[in-house]
C-alpha cells in the first residue's frame, strides 16, 4: 500500500479556524464517495516542532502548516487514476482551493504498517509524525522496532516523490514515521526516542504532533 502526505496552509482569508471549519465540514466527507481510497485523515497539528533540540539546523527551512492530510492507495498512480476514473474525485480535488492557500504533497511505499485500533472510539487522539532521512528502509524499521515505539501503532512510509500540483516549498526528506499515542507527552516522548535512535545512523528534519480525524 502507499501512503499520501498533502501539506497545507490556509487561505489567508480563512485563517486557521476557518481552514478547519471547511476542511471537516465541507471538504473532508467529500472523501467518504470516493471508491478505491483505503483510508483518509484529517491531521491538525497541535505542536509543530515537538523537538527542538534536534531541528535547530532544519526549523526555519519548514514553513508553517495549518493541516496535513494523510490518504492511503493501493498504487503509486493510484490517486491519479482515480481521479481519471471517477467524477467524484475530480470534484473533490476542485474544492481544495476554497480552503487551501498553498499545497504540496509526498507519497510513498508502505514499510511497516501496525495500525492503530479500527474502532475510531477506540483510536489514540494524537499522532507524531517525524520526517526524516535514512540510508535504507531496513534503518527505519530496525529502529522503529527496537525503540518500542509500536505499542499504539505505528506506520514508516519510504518517500518516492511528489503527488500533485505544489505551491509550498519543503526540505526533502526520505522517511515518514507516524506514531500513535494517547497523550501530548507521549507521543513527544515516543517522537524523541526515535529522533535520537536515528542521530548516528541519520537525520530527523523536522517533527510534529497532530491530532487526527479518521474520515474513511
Amino acid at each position: 500500500m502507499y501512503r499520501s502526505f498533502a501539506f497545507h496552509q490556509a487561505r489567508a482569508d480563512l485563517g486557521h479556524a476557518g481552514y478547519l471549519a471547511y476542511w471537516r465540514t465541507r471538504h473532508a466527507p467529500m472523501a467518504r464517495r470516493v471508491h478505491g481510497l483505503g483510508g483518509y485523515a484529517i491531521n491538525e497539528i497541535v505542536e509543530p516542532f515537538a523537538l527542538a533540540p534536534y531541528l535547530a539546523a532544519k526549523r526555519a527551512a519548514w514553513p508553517a502548516l495549518d493541516g496535513i492530510a494523510v490518504l492511503r492507495v493501493s498504487a503509486r498512480d493510484g490517486l491519479e487514476t482515480m481521479a481519471r476514473d471517477q467524477p467524484a474525485v475530480r470534484a473533490w480535488y476542485a474544492d481544495g482551493p476554497n480552503f487551501i492557500g498553498h499545497r504540496t504533497a509526498r507519497t510513498g511505499r508502505e514499510i511497516i504498517f501496525q495500525p492503530p485500533a479500527e474502532r475510531r472510539a477506540a483510536r489514540p487522539p494524537l499522532k507524531g509524525m517525524i520526517f526524516c532521512d535514512l540510508v535504507r528502509d531496513e534503518v527505519a524499521q530496525s529502529l522503529a522496532m527496537r525503540t518500542g515505539l509500536a505499542g499504539e501503532g505505528l506506520v514508516v512510509t519510504a518517500i518516492e516523490g511528489g503527488a500533485g500540483p505544489s505551491s509550498l516549498d519543503l526540505p526533502d526528506f526520505s522517511h515518514v514515521v507516524e506514531i500513535w499515542g494517547s497523550s501530548l507527552r507521549a507521543v513527544c516522548q515516543r517522537l524523541a526516542g526515535f529522533a535520537a535512535a536515528i542521530a548516528p545512523a541519520g537525520r530527523t528534519d523536522a517533527a510534529m504532533c497532530l491530532r487526527e480525524t479518521v474520515i474513511a
